[in-house]
């Protein structure tokens, strides 16, 4: 279940960086060039998933893992959570 966990993630992730898309009929993430492989792999070295490998299962892991994921935009610490207080 980890793996399968892991390799959601990075899919989902993947999809969310430009230049990648989800592929519905081959059920997998397409990339635009070569190039945008390279600036993804080069930030992220230890993906579980490779770009064009066939993920059939990413749609209903999506229902069990969910696609919204907190990145800390828009958090703030308490002391500022209080300010905004009237």
């Amino acid at each position: 279940m980890k793996s399968l966990k892991e390799k959601f993630n990075t899919c989902n992730e993947m999809t969310n960086f430009s230049g990648f898309a989800w592929n519905d009929v081959k059920k997998c993430v397409e990339c635009d060039s070569k190039e945008v492989i390279a600036a993804y792999t080069k930030r992220n070295p230890n993906k579980s998933y490779k770009c064009g490998t066939l993920f059939p299962l990413f749609s209903r892991l999506s229902y069990v893992f969910g696609v919204d994921r907190a990145n800390g935009a828009l958090g703030e610490l308490p002391d500022e959570a209080d300010r905004a207080l009237p």
